[in-house]
């Protein structure tokens, strides 16, 4: 968790106001195989449940796919019967590769995020896991707001030092992601905050 928030206070003196476009490394992703799509799923679950049932950190294979030795922003999150159930991820990468960022992030997705309590071996059978993909943040004006599509953009809002995080698909309005966005960062609807839109490819579970 400390290293999640220290990532993302660093993020603060990195964003720049920039024209709305797609991240490079995001949009490499977004025309993924299937098989690099399966083996990243595959390498997610693997390393969720080797932590939930044994504690244990998983290795990067040697035969992971070229997309998984870029960099980004990851973010791993579950669900069970449609409900959330954890989402702990990066907004900058804090690891060498995005196979090592996965890694790392299913780990702290499947004990220690501390809205849920860990997940439980019983539990895994019965959980839908989610990769996300997170290119650069691009800091955007209110006015631009209107300009995100809640099914393919996310949404970071920062009041402060704090940061909260919409994924792409977790509603399909913008004002709601925008009120999420408010009360993860801790902010009211009157307080003056920053956005930054997240270009965001996201893998599913089947």
């Amino acid at each position: 968790m400390t290293r999640i928030f220290l990532a993302i206070i660093l993020i603060i003196g990195m964003f720049v106001t920039a024209p709305l476009r797609a991240d490079s490394t995001v949009d490499a992703w977004r025309h993924a195989d299937p098989a690099t799509v399966d083996f990243t799923l595959r390498l997610a679950r693997r390393a969720f449940d080797s932590w939930v049932l044994h504690h244990q950190i998983i290795d990067v294979p040697s035969d992971a796919p070229p997309l998984l030795e870029l960099r980004s922003g990851v973010f791993i999150s579950t669900s069970r019967q449609g409900a959330p159930r954890t989402c702990m991820g990066t907004l900058y990468p804090l690891h060498g590769t995005i196979a090592e960022e996965i890694i790392a992030n299913a780990i702290v997705s499947a004990g220690r995020d501390h809205r849920f309590s860990p997940v439980k071996s019983s539990e895994l059978k019965h959980l839908r896991l989610i990769v996300s993909i997170v290119g650069r943040p691009q800091q955007i004006d209110a006015s631009q707001l209107s300009s995100i599509d809640p099914l393919r953009d996310g949404l970071a809002v920062r009041f402060g030092h704090n940061f909260g995080i919409v994924l792409n698909g977790e509603t399909r309005d913008v004002r709601t992601m925008e009120k999420w966005g408010r009360i993860r960062a801790g902010a009211t609807a009157d307080d003056a905050v920053d956005f930054y839109r997240l270009d965001v490819v996201r893998f599913i579970e089947p």
